[in-house]
């Protein structure tokens, strides 16, 4: 893993999603536990250290969350079958490609058949003739971000803030308490039992999760992950914190930490 910023960019199109058809998620292939393929398939895959600071785990090859993928001409689209969440339906487009209008237009399709949001994260200069492409098919640039990595020994300890204390989710409460956390934060809904249920399989095999929590009361302040370390790489994603513990310096603590943990 390199060290500093590139800029990563996100693409969303400016039409509307059709109703989701279930027939459509049938037959295609699973992202599959502990597969080194999946980093493979595509060079270009964000995997490789993005730090948004959103709720990326339908990124990570541990996913608490149930995936398919197709491949499409030049893309590699992903999409989750249980969340409409548009960080966690995207598509990736190969290295230096330079996809076809057929091949565009087919990426379309299978979003809004899906009822999803047709979308794109990759890195600019890893395929650099694709933007243009995406713009005259009526994409529109949703953000253009830093992608920012880190590797020992540059990394920095910052102190907890006090009266917070970060540990890593062991019992089914604090497994419950990490998942309501980080939804409450980005917005989604309460979740499931299967939720938690999810995400102790995936600490099971290898993906690091914190809980920052109230050392007096226990109140659930804020939790982050980062996926199952591979070749010496792993990515810090869900750093989410409650609103009002927001100003604490909490987020800065939960990336710290994980980041620890990850090294």
């Amino acid at each position: 893993m390199r060290s500093g910023i590139a800029l990563s960019i996100t693409y969303s199109f400016s039409g509307i999603a059709s109703t989701r058809l279930n027939s459509d998620f049938e037959g295609e292939n699973r992202f599959k536990r502990n597969t080194p393929q999946y980093f493979s398939d595509k060079p270009n895959n964000l995997s490789f250290g993005l730090g948004k600071g959103y709720w990326v785990w339908g990124k990570n090859l541990n996913s608490p969350f149930p995936l398919n993928r197709k491949v499409l001409g030049s893309f590699l689209a992903t999409f989750n079958r249980s969340y409409v969440n548009p960080f966690l339906n995207y598509a990736i487009p190969d290295n230096n490609a330079i996809p076809t209008p057929n091949e565009v237009n087919a990426l379309i399709h299978a979003y809004q058949r899906r009822g999803r949001k047709p979308r794109l994260e990759y890195v600019t200069k890893l395929a650099p003739a694709v933007e243009k492409i995406l713009i005259s098919a009526g994409f529109v640039v949703e953000g253009r971000l830093p992608l920012m990595t880190c590797i020992p020994p540059l990394e920095q300890f910052l102190t907890i803030p006090e009266g917070i204390e970060l540990l890593m989710p062991v019992s089914d409460e604090q497994i419950l308490a990490t998942v309501t956390v980080q939804n409450e934060a980005y917005g989604e809904s309460s979740p499931s039992p299967e939720d938690a249920q999810r995400l102790r399989a995936n600490i099971a095999a290898g993906t690091i999760a914190v809980l920052a929590r109230v050392i007096a009361t226990g109140e659930s302040v804020g939790a982050g992950i980062c996926s199952v370390p591979l070749n010496q790489t792993t990515e810090i994603a869900g750093i989410g914190v409650r609103t009002f513990f927001s100003a604490a310096g909490c987020s800065r603590s939960l990336d710290n930490s994980v980041s620890a943990r990850g090294f």
